[in-house]
């Protein structure tokens, strides 16, 4: 059975059950607000083997923010790598988190781990525990601030 996909859009589904299509939106830079002014080097993903920016929609920047106590559903944040040099420009993968409705993975506090590569193949799409590892010790809902 596939997984839910954001805004109620249909994907083809491949054999393992994930898209073929990323469902991150491809304009997500110009459709997400930019969440850091500096791209930075991560300390999670490959400790520091990555320099990322950050986007959300309207109701992920609100729950990264923490102007809210918990992620209302469809709210999304995509973070993107760049290998090697927080100046450089040679893409990495992307990686997201989409707030599915309750019930989705309780444990995991709802959230869908997308991880889709530099060259667009989706290779993780729903509940992940190498993910929800380690965001289950976030600070609320889930979610690192940038600075951890």
């Amino acid at each position: 059975m596939p997984l839910p996909v954001p805004s109620g859009a249909s994907l083809p589904v491949g054999d393992a059950g994930r898209p073929l299509v990323s469902p991150i939106p491809a304009d997500f830079r110009a459709r997400f607000a930019k969440l850091n002014l500096a791209r930075f080097l991560t300390r999670g993903h490959l400790y520091q083997r990555f320099a990322v920016d950050l986007y959300a929609n309207d109701a992920g920047k609100e729950a990264y923010l923490g102007k809210v106590a918990e992620a209302a559903p469809g709210a999304m944040i995509v973070k993107e790598h760049f290998a090697s040099s927080i100046a450089g420009d040679g893409r990495g993968p992307l990686m997201a988190m989409e707030k599915q409705p309750k019930g989705f993975d309780p444990e995991g506090g709802d959230w869908r781990y997308l991880v889709v590569t530099a060259r667009g193949e989706v290779v993780l799409d729903g509940k992940a525990e190498r993910c929800g590892g380690c965001h289950h010790e976030a600070p609320r809902d889930h979610l690192f601030p940038a600075a951890e």
